[in-house]
């Protein structure tokens, strides 16, 4: 299988957990490009001596990692390829607690969980190649850890208006967080038609919660495959993973159903639930 993979370094200092991270891609059929905002002359001896055909490519410091990847779609010939992989590096902050799908992510785990479900070994890579090989209808592929229910402000209104506008239509409304990903090249090719440009990334923000278009276009990246009639794989889980996150939805279930407080998205809405029973606040 003829592989693509796309880094967009921001921070410099992750290059070499990263090119660490892709020696499950030596000797096979795969192509590097490298994309950052700020040229580093390190990164770059760094990344040549890894792999001396990489090919880099310098980006305005907009869209966060949505806008390098836009453009690498626009300006790559990716459709002779089998597999793309996204990867960025990604802030480690070792105070910060991140909770998504009832796991606590500290530190780097976050960034560490995102890129090992798809190349944590040669092995894994293997099962993600194969499990597009023996699956056409397999569209995308990402962390079953942090493939997760979309529930901002953001995930609303403005994600429909753009997907109305990209003539997309779904009802599926999961994305992976952190967004790194593996991709059958078919399901972007409604992307790259768009030829997008970085001021449609730069603008103010646009939510009421702090979101901007680039945050609308991670979640637009994962609703592609079910938009398009591919399915979505993932990977990661092991049993124990599973038994903890059954019995941690069916127990909060039970729990939201004798006592919650929520807010109805568009509106942001207070509703009470005492015992299944809903009071606005």
């Amino acid at each position: 299988m003829r592989i693509l993979v796309h880094l967009h370094v921001y921070y410099h200092d992750q290059i070499d957990w990263f090119l660490n991270k892709f020696t499950c891609f030596n000797g096979r059929d795969w192509d590097l490009v490298v994309s950052y905002s700020e040229d580093n002359p390190l990164t770059r001896s760094k990344v040549l001596a890894f792999k001396n055909d990489a090919r880099f490519m310098q980006v305005e410091n907009v869209g966060y990692d949505i806008w390098p990847f836009l453009k690498l779609l626009d300006e790559t010939d990716y459709t002779g390829y089998d597999v793309l992989f996204k990867f960025h590096t990604k802030h480690i902050d070792g105070k910060k607690t991140v909770h998504l799908n009832h796991v606590h992510y500290t530190g780097a785990k976050w960034r560490d969980e995102l890129v090992n479900s798809l190349i944590g070994s040669e092995e894994r890579l293997d099962d993600v190649l194969r499990s597009f090989e023996s699956h056409p209808e397999a569209g995308m592929a990402c962390s079953g850890k942090l493939y997760t229910r979309l529930y901002f402000p953001e995930d609303k209104e403005l994600l429909d208006e753009e997907m109305k506008r990209l003539n997309l239509h779904t009802e599926e409304r999961r994305f992976c967080a952190g967004t790194m990903m593996a991709f059958r090249p078919a399901v972007l090719k409604v992307l790259a038609d768009e030829h997008f440009t970085p001021s449609y990334f730069a603008g103010a923000v646009k939510t009421d919660s702090g979101g901007s278009m680039a945050h609308v276009y991670e979640r637009v990246l994962n609703l592609l495959a079910p938009a398009q009639g591919y399915t979505v794989l993932t990977f990661g889980e092991d049993a124990a993973y599973r038994r903890m996150l059954w019995r941690k939805e069916h127990i909060q279930k039970a729990l939201n159903w004798v006592f919650a407080i929520d807010h109805v998205s568009p509106s942001q809405e207070k509703y009470l639930t005492v015992f299944g029973f809903k009071f606005k606040l």
